[in-house]
Formats: structure tokens, sequence, C-alpha cells
């Protein structure tokens, strides 16, 4: 995922391809901060990402 951020390939596909890799962009990121933050709730931003998500 980093690498289509990187060439800014995200930016050359259609709208939905793009809008799919930034969820798992997102996702990624909430990973990364669970496992090297534990120290930080993820719990509410989840909960709003998940709201945002579900339209898409």
């Amino acid at each position: 995922m980093v690498l289509l951020l990187a060439d800014k390939q995200i930016f050359r596909e259609s709208p939905e391809i793009a809008v799919s890799h930034l969820g798992e962009l997102i996702e990624e990121t909430f990973t990364l901060v669970e496992k090297h933050m534990p120290e930080v709730d993820t719990t509410e931003a989840w909960q709003h990402y998940k709201l945002w998500s579900d339209k898409f």
C-alpha cells in the first residue's frame, strides 16, 4: 500500500479502486498504531472510520 502512495499510483486509479486502497491504508495505520502504541485507544477512531467506510 505504501508503494501506491509513494509513486502516486493511487491517484491514477479509478475512484472506486482508490477509495478501496485508501480504506486498506487506514486499516493498516490502525493496526500499526495498535501494535506499536498499545497505550493509544483506537476504539473511537475505529468506530468513526467504520461509519464512514460503510458508506463506500
